[in-house]
This record gives structure tokens, sequence and C-alpha cells, in this order.
């Protein structure tokens, strides 16, 4: 066991993993039996806590167990369903979609975007109930939701009958304020790439960009993740490092945007586990400690899977977690590489700068690539094999649309033209670089290869490099003299 300490110490060390595996085990009756598996290696992990880890595993079966039956269903046809709003509507083209938590459990809806929805809301959807059926039928019962109501139709519709907490309000004016600025100031596609990218509302773009997107493996970026967080967490940083704000001030408001934010979003697994491994990291910071990303990732998983136990079949979890744990633990020893080989063969630092800022997103997007692989050959037998090259000309631009987006919703109450010229001048014009860039490289040949979807078990075992061929890496501390 020492041999297994010292190889995986970065693991063994860190307790909170052994516990989110341990958790996540306790699906392994309702929802797959392989998740038993996570177990003997929670047990591993966490030999020193063995209770704890145990109490854990009980903890998540029990979780799981009360999913597993339901309540008789409503019965179809018109119906007038009472409930509350339980996820930020997903807003898409003249509609918007929500789940509605019901005495019978829960109900997908989709009204008409007329009407601003939040979470917590109290309403009475009137539209015609009917049975999930066909694909997407499984990914929502493992959410405990059997049926749908259309309420978007003449005759049918969302009667509010009580307002939601007013955070939730206020993240959905928020959002909803963004949209209507970008829709008068631009064209439907620019404006609809910019939504998604700054808010993650991808059901607003047009079929062919989307497609474009995917076939270029740069989907992710409208799917409002890490890189979005920390886009916006160091925007606001930023500006508050030169006023005169406290520290414990600048965490403070960097928390409560990140809040907003995780509600204007939707609570979707990506933006869950960014906000709260970044607010780990605030806090860290706030106390002057040293924040741990693999911790932190495993503290995210646990609060993440505490609340939605089924995610953890979700390709969208197991893409952000899995993805992520690669980049924790092979990108930093990467670009420590790269900085001593260019240390070695330049001496300009402008060099070795322009070396690393060009290095960077390539190695971000092959390891991300490499761990997401597995995932997606089970989940959709989807590979884009242009996605080093696409995330590079596509990731760049993104920044620039959050900054123009910010400028002209702040400037819009002072000076529309101002405003409009920002969104037509930054917003635009890189939303449509974006689209652009995709539609060049999915129109590649062999831009991406499709194959039939490979078991669990195969995608499972094609993940294990992962964790297996990790290594212990410390990170380097500067000295006195750098950090002066």
């Amino acid at each position: 066991m020492r041999r297994f300490d010292g190889r995986y110490r970065h693991f063994a060390a860190r307790p909170v993993i052994a516990l989110a595996l341990a958790f996540a085990a306790g699906g392994w009756l309702v929802y797959s039996p392989y998740l038993i598996l996570l177990l003997p290696v929670a047990l591993l992990l966490g030999r020193g806590r063995l209770v704890l880890v145990c109490c854990l595993f009980a903890l998540g079966m029990a979780r799981t167990l009360p999913t597993a039956g339901g309540a008789a269903l409503f019965p179809d046809g018109m119906q007038a369903v009472s409930g509350r709003v339980a996820t930020m509507p997903e807003m898409g083209k003249g509609h918007q979609r929500f789940i509605l938590r019901t005495e019978r459990g829960g109900v997908l809806v989709y009204a008409s975007d007329k009407r601003l929805l939040t979470p917590g809301d109290s309403v009475r959807a009137t539209g015609w109930v009917s049975e999930l059926r066909g694909e997407q039928a499984e990914y929502w019962r493992r959410r405990g939701i059997r049926q749908r109501i259309h309420a978007s139709y003449p005759g049918s519709g969302v009667e509010v009958l009580r307002q939601g907490p007013p955070l939730s309000l206020a993240a959905a004016q928020w959002r909803e304020s963004v949209w209507k600025t970008l829709r008068a100031h631009l064209p439907y596609e620019p404006a609809s790439v910019a939504m998604a990218i700054l808010f993650g509302q991808d059901r607003l773009l047009p079929e062919r960009t989307a497609e474009n997107m995917r076939q270029a493996g740069t989907y992710h970026l409208v799917a409002t993740s890490g890189f979005n967080v920390l886009i916006l967490v160091a925007g606001l940083m930023l500006l508050l490092c030169h006023l005169p704000v406290p520290r414990w001030a600048q965490i403070g408001l960097a928390l409560v945007l990140l809040g907003v934010y995780a509600f204007a979003v939707g609570m979707n697994p990506p933006i869950v586990r960014a906000i709260t491994m970044a607010g780990i990291y605030l806090s860290a910071m706030f106390f002057f400690r040293i924040p741990d990303a693999l911790s932190a990732w495993g503290a995210a998983a646990l609060a993440y899977l505490s609340v939605h136990p089924y995610a953890v079949l979700d390709a969208g979890f197991q893409l952000s977690f899995g993805v992520v744990l690669a980049l924790i633990l092979y990108l930093p020893p990467a670009l420590r590489a790269v900085t001593r080989w260019s240390e070695r063969r330049f001496r300009r630092a402008a060099v070795r700068m322009a070396v690393l800022a060009l290095a960077a997103p390539i190695l971000t997007t092959v390891v991300a690539q490499g761990a997401a692989l597995p995932i997606l050959a089970h989940h959709f037998g989807e590979l884009s094999l242009i996605a080093p090259i696409a995330n590079l000309f596509t990731g760049a631009a993104v920044p620039f649309v959050y900054i123009g987006g910010t400028a002209s919703l702040l400037f819009r109450p002072l000076s529309e033209p101002l405003s409009s010229g920002f969104d037509l001048l930054i917003t635009s014009a890189f939303s449509q670089w974006i689209a652009s860039v995709n539609a060049f490289f999915a129109d590649v040949p062999y831009s991406s290869v499709r194959f039939p979807p490979v078991p669990a078990w195969a995608g499972a075992l094609g993940f294990l490099w992962v964790p297996l061929l990790s290594r212990h890496y410390l990170y380097p501390v500067p000295t006195p003299e750098e950090a002066a």
C-alpha cells in the first residue's frame, strides 16, 4: 500500500475524492450495476476513513432509491397542472422549456417565451399532457420526468400564481435584458451565437450553426463551463483590483456574481462544477490559502451528485468532470515542460510568452479531446479530428463576445447609439467570426468521424488512462525575489 500511496498520492491524500466516488457508487441499484465498481476504488483511496466512505455509499443508495418508483401519471389530454418551476427555463425559438415539480413528480413544460418565468415560481400550466417517448425518454426518466405539457399554442399557457425568490428573478431579468439588447442591435444568427456563449442558451442557435460547432469540436464553448466562468471572474477581479475595494469585498462581489450567473445559465453540470470550484478557489484566497484543484474538483462532484444523483450517467456531467480532471492532472506539467523548453531555446521573454500563448490552447484541446474521446464514443459515437485547430481560432474570440455584450448592456441606459455600436463592432463581429470559422472547419473533409456508440464498459476502460497514467505534480512556488 505504501507503493500505491507513493504512486497515486495526489488521489490518496484527498479524501473528498474517495467520498465522491463512494456516493456515486450508491446509484448502482437504480441507474447501472457498473457503478458498484467505483466502491472498491473509493475504499482503497479512503481506507483511513472507511466508516465515512461506507456512510457516503449508503447515503448515495438512499438518495437514489426515491427516484426508482413514481407516482401516478396525469391523464393524457388537455389538463391544468399546478406546481413549482424547478429549473431556469431554457430559451428556444419562440418558446421556453422548464421542469415543473408537481404532486405527481416532475413534468417537462413547453411554454411561450412571452412570459418571464423563474425558478421558484408557483404556476398553473394549461396545455396538452402526454407521456414522453422516443430517444430522450430515458434521459428524462432518470430525472423523474415522465410526462410533458405543450402550453405554447392558442388556448393554453402558463399562469404565475406566486413569484419566486428575488435572486431567481434578478437572474432571469438579467438574461432577458441581454437577449432583448442583442436582438435589438443584431441579426438573429450573431445574436444567438452571442447568447449561447454568454448564457449557454444553445437551443437558440440555428441548426446548421450548432451542427458545424459539433463537427468542429467547439460546441463545449456554448455549454457555459469553466472557460466562461474564468472570463467572467477574471474580468470582474481585474476591474475591482484597480478600484479602492478591499479584498474581502472583491471576493464577496465575485461570489454574488457567480451565484446570479449560475441561476441565469440554468445550473447545468458544467456551470455548477465551474462555479463550485471557483467559489472554493475564491474562499481559499480570502483566507490566504493556496487553492487545491483536485480537492475542489472532488467537492464539486460530491455537491452536484448530492442534489442530482442521476447525473452520474449523463454525458454533460461525465464530459465536464472527466475533461476537467484530465486538465488538472496533465495541463500544468505540460505547460511547465513547454516553459522550460522555451527558456532553453529563446532568450527574449516576448518570444517565450508567445510560444506559451500558442502552446496553451493546443495542449488544452489535446488533453481535453483525449479525455472526452471515450465518453463521446459511448454517448454519441462521434469524434472531431480538427478540434485542436478549430478551438484555437474559436476560443480566442469568446472573451471579445463577453466584452462587447457587457459594454453594450452597461452603456444602453446612457446612450443607445453607443450601446448599439459596441454590439455591432465587437459582439457581432466576433460572433460572426465564430460562426464562419466553424462553418469552414466543418466543411473540411474528414473533419469528424462517426461510428456506432461503444458500450458503457468500453468507454469506462478507455477513460482509465486519465487517472492511471497521472503522476503527483508539485506546483512551482515562486521565490520572494520572483514574487517581487
